[in-house]
């Protein structure tokens, strides 16, 4: 990424955080446009080919491995053949951020989206993301979002009359 990429996405998910905690009758379809704005400059942005294809594995690995407490950066790096040192270095150059931080990220935005749609426990999304417990998952989310996931379900609870 170039760093107006990074300022524009980051202007575009402060958008989209302001909007959720509006009382916007239109406010889904405004941040759906954000989001769907969002996916069309993603897909327009070149991805360093040489390094990308290598990663892509890795990738798909943890987004299909989510709920895995197991899942390290030595079983990634073994998964596409290279060192875990090498792995890290490359998957950071590459992204930005570590395959830790990529899988915390993802983890936080799976477990958002299953306490938005409401029906699911903190246990069970606790287990669902891969947290060894619910203290844990709790203390992550609420250092990552500002919100413990019982506040965050009550406030963006997705959940329509």
């Amino acid at each position: 990424f170039r760093h107006k990429n990074i300022e524009e996405f980051h202007s575009d998910i402060s958008a989209i955080e302001k909007l959720r905690s509006t009382q916007s009758l239109n406010k889904h379809c405004e941040i759906m446009t954000i989001f769907y704005s969002m996916l069309s400059r993603l897909s327009q942005i070149e991805i360093n080919s040489t390094v990308y294809p290598i990663l892509k594995t890795a990738i798909k690995h943890i987004e299909n491995n989510i709920s895995n407490i197991e899942l390290s950066n030595t079983e990634l790096a073994e998964l596409i053949g290279l060192s875990e040192v090498y792995f890290r270095r490359l998957f950071k150059k590459s992204f930005g951020i570590s395959p830790k931080q990529y899988l915390r990220q993802i983890r936080i935005a799976k477990a958002k989206e299953m306490l938005e749609i409401g029906s699911y426990s903190v246990s069970e999304i606790s287990q669902e993301c891969g947290y060894s417990t619910i203290h844990h998952f709790s203390r992550t989310f609420k250092e990552k979002t500002g919100y413990s996931p019982n506040e965050y379900r009550e406030r963006f609870s997705k959940v329509y009359i």
